[in-house]
C-alpha cells in the first residue's frame, strides 16, 4: 500500500478532486484551443475533414501520486457541397441576392471524445458525443448549432491509501466518514457559435441536463453547471506572420467567473509560440507544429501562480493530431 506521511496530501486530493467533479473538466488542458468541440458542441466539423487529436498531461509535485491526463477526440464533416445546395439552402440575410460561396456550405459536423484524469484516490472519466449543424449567414460568415450527450464517471477509492496514525488523524478519519464510491452521470449540452476564416464566438453550457444513472456514497460531489464563452481571432501581420490571441470564459455558482486568455504568433500556418494565463492559478508558454497539412505537435508548459505552488512544481502538455480525408489540402482554421 502507498504510504501517505502526512494529511496535507489527502488535503490536496480533496481539493483537487472538489474542483474537477463540480463541472470543471473542460479546464484540465491549458491547450483548450485544440479541442474546441469539447469547451462548445457547435464547434464540431468546422473544418472540412476527418480531426483526429490525442493529448496527455502530466502534472509533477513534491508527493509520489499519479496526476495524468488524458484525451482522444476526433471530429469531421459531413454535407453537401455543391453550388445548388449552398443556393438554395442557404440562411437568408437582409442581402436577398447573396449566394453562400463554397467556403460557407452548409454541413452537418459529428464527433466524440474520450476523456481521463487520475489524481491519487481520485478517478474521472468522460464519453462524449457532439452533433452541430453548420450554415452560411454571409458570404465569409458561418452560424452553427450544436449539442452533446455525454456520460460521465467520478470515482473515489482510498483503498491505497495509508497514513501513519489513522485513528488520530482527524482529516483521514473525515474523508472516510465521506465515504468512497462512484458517481455516473448522463449529461446533455448545448452550444451556438459564429464564425469565419478570420474570428469565431461561441456560448455554450456545461452540465445543463444531468441524470444520475447509477452511483454509490461519494459525499456531496455533484455535477455544477457552468456557462461558457469563448472568442478568438486570426490577425494577420503581414504574409509570413499571424497573430492568434483567443479566450476562454467560464462562469458557475461555485467559483464564479473564471477565465483563460491566450495569445499566439504563428509563421506560415506551421510554427508558432505563445503565451496563456489562467486567472490566479497558472501561466504558460506553448508551442506547436503544423506540416503537410496533416500533421500537427503540440507542447505546453505551466507555471503555477496560485497559494499551491510550494506542491506543484508545473505540468507538461503533449498532443499530436492527424487530418485525414482532407482533399482541399486546408489546415485547421485555428489550430
Amino acid at each position: 500500500m502507498r504510504k501517505l506521511k502526512t494529511s496535507t496530501i489527502l488535503l490536496l486530493f480533496l481539493m483537487v478532486s472538489a474542483k474537477v467533479a463540480n463541472g470543471q473538466q473542460t479546464g484540465i488542458f491549458t491547450q483548450y484551443y485544440l479541442n474546441m468541440p469539447n469547451q462548445n458542441p457547435a464547434f464540431t466539423g468546422i473544418d472540412p475533414f476527418l480531426d483526429i487529436k490525442a493529448g496527455f498531461r502530466q502534472s509533477w509535485n513534491d508527493f509520489a501520486n499519479k496526476n495524468n491526463s488524458y484525451f482522444i477526440t476526433a471530429d469531421g464533416s459531413i454535407g453537401g457541397n455543391s453550388g445548388d445546395v449552398l443556393k438554395n439552402n442557404a440562411l437568408r440575410v437582409s442581402d436577398d441576392s447573396f449566394t453562400p460561396s463554397q467556403e460557407a456550405r452548409r454541413h452537418h459536423g459529428l464527433g466524440g471524445m474520450v476523456l481521463s484524469q487520475n489524481f491519487g484516490a481520485f478517478k474521472y472519466l468522460q464519453l462524449n458525443l457532439n452533433y452541430a449543424y453548420h450554415l452560411p449567414v454571409s458570404d465569409q460568415v458561418n452560424l452553427a448549432l450544436g449539442t452533446r450527450v455525454a456520460y460521465s464517471s467520478h470515482e473515489i477509492d482510498y483503498s491505497d491509501l495509508q497514513v501513519r496514525d489513522q485513528v488520530n488523524d482527524q482529516l483521514y478519519q473525515s474523508l472516510m466518514a465521506v465515504g468512497a464510491g462512484k458517481l455516473q452521470s448522463m449529461l446533455i449540452d448545448f452550444g451556438i457559435t459564429m464564425y469565419s476564416d478570420k474570428f469565431y464566438l461561441g456560448i455554450s453550457t456545461v452540465n445543463l441536463v444531468s441524470e444520475d444513472v447509477g452511483s454509490d456514497q461519494v459525499g456531496d460531489i455533484e455535477e455544477e453547471k457552468n456557462y461558457k464563452a469563448n472568442v478568438g481571432y486570426v490577425m494577420t501581420l503581414n504574409p509570413d506572420f499571424d497573430l492568434l490571441p483567443s479566450a476562454d470564459f467560464t462562469y458557475g455558482d461555485i467559483y464564479g467567473l473564471t477565465w483563460q486568455g491566450t495569445a499566439r504568433l504563428r509563421y506560415k500556418e506551421m510554427v508558432y509560440l505563445g503565451f496563456s494565463y489562467e486567472n490566479d492559478i497558472r501561466a504558460s508558454l506553448l508551442f506547436g507544429l503544423s506540416f503537410e497539412n496533416k500533421y500537427s505537435f503540440h507542447y505546453s508548459y505551466d507555471y503555477f501562480t496560485h497559494d499551491l505552488n510550494d506542491f506543484n512544481k508545473g505540468n507538461h502538455e503533449f498532443a499530436i493530431g492527424l487530418f485525414l480525408f482532407n482533399k482541399y489540402s486546408k489546415n485547421s482554421k485555428f489550430w
